[in-house]
């Protein structure tokens, strides 16, 4: 595993008031890019990257339409999961960084930047 990663393990840490169903992923099809990170809560800066579900399956995760067509949770990165198997999840958050450093296609950007351009 590569440290060099610009999108790192830690950023698909689930939140205990967020990601009670999974962390969240976005698809493409619904979603635009700069408008993901436009709609940003944090201050920090983002990547948006793109994979196929058959590539996230393919890391044991379960892509799963929760909120609406748009919005997709990873059930076993959900704030409950992770509590329970720390080790088990700490390799796919790997997994998932590397895969998705490698097809970034926006970032890194703040939300502010997102909003101005």
């Amino acid at each position: 595993m590569s440290f060099d990663c610009p999108i790192q393990f830690e950023h698909f840490n689930p939140s205990k008031e967020h990601d009670q169903d999974g962390i969240s992923m976005f698809r493409a099809l619904y979603r635009d890019a700069k408008a993901m990170i436009a709609d940003a809560k944090g201050k920090g800066a983002y990547y948006i990257a793109r994979a196929t579900v058959e590539e996230i399956r393919e890391l044991g995760l379960t892509p799963t339409i929760t909120v609406s067509v748009d919005h997709t949770s990873l059930p076993e990165l959900s704030w409950s999961e992770v509590q329970k198997n720390d080790d088990a999840a700490r390799e796919k958050k790997w997994r998932l960084a590397e895969l998705m450093s490698k097809q970034i296609i926006l970032g890194p950007l703040t939300a502010i930047q997102a909003q101005q351009s």
